[in-house]
């Protein structure tokens, strides 16, 4: 690899295929081979090859040279080649394949066939940087997929409060990158404005939020401009086995759209 003998390519993927990630050390050694060698567009081509380990093994090639070919093994057939590849993309900050990584998050909000949905904390992992590569996107594409991963009822709802959290804080982005507490801060003169999407497109989020996810979306709606029913906010205010914090901004996002519509429930 060293030598950049690129005629051991082959061979070195043979190795990788026959080893089939059953010895780590040596999948390592095969792996830095590959990086050494440097020929993205050879590894990029393994996308197609027909071992799940030479695929991992290209990805984690690309990983080293940071390169955007990575990006070709987003829609792998095998969950560990795609997560390898998102967490190559979102942790190394590999811009030019930033764009396909935040269109993937569309793969868990339309529950794609053969894309297992998020169920514990290591998909959560995952599920937390598709949405900050939206975020840090930004983008109003962006913004929408964000509004729909967060009206998605199958997926978890700690995550869905995750794209609430991002739509919330996309005018005041963090200097920090949350998914790897690098600082990474973002050029707010190329973040695209989102109010209208939040006006034209909030409306599914409330229609299967509970609780708490109810009261992120109405400070989030409110935030840019957008009317919550004032049903939705008098229910969760008097739902007395809602956590205090949800019914505290469903009342401060009652009084802040209409101070009238307190009165029937303080009365003097």
């Amino acid at each position: 690899g060293k030598c950049r003998h690129t005629e051991a390519f082959a061979k070195i993927l043979e190795m990788v295929a026959a080893n089939d990630d059953t010895d780590p050390f040596l999948r390592h050694s095969l792996v830095q081979a590959l990086a050494d060698l440097g020929d993205v567009e050879l590894l990029s081509d393994c996308a197609d090859h027909d071992s799940a380990a030479v695929r991992l093994a290209a990805v984690l090639a690309l990983r080293k040279l940071e390169s955007p070919g990575v990006g070709a093994f987003l829609d792998d057939r095998e969950e560990r080649v795609r997560y390898s590849a998102i967490r190559a993309i979102n942790d190394l900050g590999i811009l030019e394949a930033l764009p396909a990584l935040a269109d993937h998050i569309e793969k868990y909000i339309d529950k794609a066939a053969g894309f297992r949905m998020p169920s514990g904390h290591r998909d959560w992992i995952i599920q937390h940087r598709l949405i900050n590569a939206n975020f840090r996107l930004g983008s109003t594409e962006a913004a929408r997929r964000l509004i729909a991963y967060a009206a998605a009822p199958h997926l978890p709802e700690i995550m869905r409060g995750q794209a609430l959290d991002a739509l919330k804080e996309w005018d005041q982005p963090t200097a920090v990158d949350p998914t790897v507490g690098f600082h990474r801060p973002l050029d707010l003169a190329t973040r695209e404005g989102i109010e209208s999407t939040i006006q034209t497109g909030f409306d599914k989020v409330f229609d299967s939020a509970n609780d708490t996810l109810l009261a992120k979306a109405t400070g989030v709606a409110l935030l840019y401009g957008t009317p919550v029913a004032e049903e939705t906010l008098a229910t969760l205010i008097n739902n007395q086995n809602a956590p205090e914090s949800a019914r505290l901004g469903a009342l401060r996002g009652l009084a802040a759209q209409n101070t009238a519509a307190l009165d029937p429930m303080f009365p003097s």
